[in-house]
């Protein structure tokens, strides 16, 4: 379903201030969205996203798939969860979250800023001529935003959201196939203008402070064995460590405060039982997903 409304034409201070609170509801809705995907059976997966569709009118966009024979049951909980959002807004935690968030990604743009692509400051040059919008260096991008997230407050920011999340948009696409199981686009109409809870609560951001790693996960420290410099130029160090891995290090000034991991080993895919390959390709994911010590 979606919502048209004027697209926040950016000219002074106040204009870029609203545009970073925009962008901080969306993160927030779109957490909470893939929370209730993780909570709800009947949620296969929804997402909020907003883009500009024409000049100076943007759109807000909010899409579900429901699991087989769910349908009314997602759209339910989907309307649930934007209504929530417009009604009671979002807590103290999870904005100071999410500016901590939008502060270590900007950190490190700013910290990476002599490496910038000069295409990508290039296409930011045509969007400004083209939009009258200003350019911004990103010292300048770096302090404006910063300062704007250390002054924007909570209430500042359940106020736009009762400006810009409530309702029900103005158009409602469904997408299906023959005998899904989905209700008559009667029943969805109806349920898309008239369905209200009337009990919803606010939501509760639980907070838990356990370690990420349980401590008898941890094991003993590993140690390295030996170390050997395998190249000059660039620099590659190999390390062998107690446990029988060898490592290979190799530091660049490709970018700054950035690490890349990656890891082989012998063996794999290539030794699985062709009826167990579905489940080994998938088990990762399954693992990856399953969440550590009690969190998601």
């Amino acid at each position: 379903m979606g919502k048209l409304y004027p697209s926040v034409l950016i000219r002074s201070n106040e204009d870029h201030r609203l545009s970073i609170i925009l962008n901080l509801t969306q993160n927030l809705l779109n957490m909470r969205l893939q929370e209730l995907v993780e909570d709800s059976y009947s949620l296969i997966e929804s997402q909020y996203y907003q883009m500009e569709i024409v000049n100076n009118m943007s759109a807000s966009f909010i899409y579900m798939t429901p699991n087989r024979g769910q349908f009314s049951i997602a759209f339910q909980a989907l309307i649930d969860e934007i209504d929530r959002f417009s009604q009671f807004g979002i807590t103290e935690s999870e904005l100071e979250r999410e500016k901590a968030n939008v502060k270590a990604q900007f950190l490190r743009y700013w910290q990476n800023r002599e490496s910038i692509e000069s295409s990508v400051i290039a296409n930011e040059i045509v969007n400004s001529i083209l939009t009258n919008t200003p350019f911004l260096s990103p010292e300048q991008k770096y302090h404006l935003i910063f300062n704007a997230l250390d002054t924007i407050t909570v209430q500042e920011v359940n106020s736009v959201i009762k400006n810009h999340y409530s309702g029900r948009g103005t158009r409602l696409l469904t997408m299906t196939y023959p005998n899904s199981g989905i209700p008559s686009k009667s029943a969805i109409d109806r349920l898309w203008k008239n369905y209200r809870n009337r009990n919803l609560s606010p939501y509760q951001d639980i907070l838990d402070n356990r370690p990420l790693f349980p401590l008898h996960l941890t094991g003993n420290r590993g140690e390295i064995m030996s170390e050997s410099i395998i190249s000059n130029n660039p620099t590659i160090v190999e390390l062998m460590l107690s446990n029988g891995a060898k490592v290979i290090v190799c530091k660049t000034d490709f970018e700054k405060g950035f690490f890349n991991f990656s890891a082989i080993s012998k063996g794999g895919l290539s030794t699985v039982d062709d009826d167990d390959y579905i489940q080994t390709v998938y088990s990762p994911v399954y693992a990856l997903r399953s969440g550590l010590n009690g969190f998601k």
